[in-house]
């Protein structure tokens, strides 16, 4: 009896010689590690989120912080960027005077995104329309503490400070509190994202939050200019992965910032 002899499965051999021909490609999306704050994911990351992905590859993966700490993880290596919306000299400053070591601080290289602005909220049954610099660096400290030391009604003004830093809250104590510290009378609240709802629950209450604030029971006051930058630092040269999203951010990104 003659041996069976089976033929190639021509399906096997036509896959052996398509692969040979189009190696098989890595669809794995690169990824970045990013530590930055709540300003810097609500106006950068999560709207560029998807379109970043589909132009290219990239995803971004967020370690979220305020700036020093922020900061800290990238000296340590477990991010390649961290953003914070404030000038890098005052990022600097803040990380020294909370005491992080930083090895090499010409290393860091600073790359401004964005432009943003804080503005001063009260509650809408708050009758107080306009407040100068001085007024607001009394209330912050606790110098001004009733509502009609600046025009408004017999009532104990309540500041909202939220417990996690960031770089508006850094920024206003520089440009309107002279730098002092904020009162430790507050109305506790975990982030700046925190505040607006806040502020809208109570009456006597203020605070800060970024411009175009859309919140139940909260009032715009008319207020000096406070302006930041949104800046992602790398430390040396940023990677190749790096340098493809500070490309996009800065040029087909920018139609998707908030």
């Amino acid at each position: 009896m003659s041996p069976i002899v089976r033929a190639p499965c021509r399906s096997l051999a036509l896959g052996a010689a398509l692969a040979a021909v189009f190696p098989a490609q890595d669809v794995r999306a690169e990824e970045i590690t990013i530590a930055t704050g709540p300003t810097f994911i609500e106006k950068v990351f999560d709207p560029i989120k998807k379109p970043l992905k589909d132009a290219t590859g990239l995803e971004v993966k967020i370690l979220v912080n305020g700036p020093v700490p922020s900061l800290g993880e990238l000296e340590k290596g477990n991010a390649q960027l961290a953003g914070a919306s404030l000038a890098l000299e005052d990022w600097l400053a803040s990380a020294e005077k909370q005491g992080l070591p930083l090895k090499d601080k010409a290393a860091f290289q600073p790359f401004i995104v964005m432009k943003e602005a804080t503005v001063v909220i009260v509650n809408s049954a708050n009758k107080v329309g306009t407040l100068t610099k001085e007024q607001l660096k009394g209330i912050f400290t606790e110098k001004i503490t009733n509502w009609k030391e600046v025009g408004g009604s017999d009532a104990p003004i309540i500041v909202v400070w939220p417990q996690l830093s960031s770089g508006a809250l850094t920024t206003f104590q520089k440009q309107m509190m002279d730098g002092e510290a904020p009162t430790k009378s507050v109305l506790d609240v975990q982030a700046l994202g925190d505040i607006p709802q806040a502020v809208g629950t109570n009456p006597e209450a203020i605070g800060i939050a970024n411009e175009g604030v859309k919140a139940t029971g909260v009032r715009v006051v008319d207020a000096p200019k406070i302006e930041r930058p949104l800046v992602l630092v790398s430390k040396g040269a940023p990677s190749k992965e790096v340098q493809k999203l500070l490309t996009y951010l800065t040029g087909d990104g920018q139609k998707h910032l908030k």
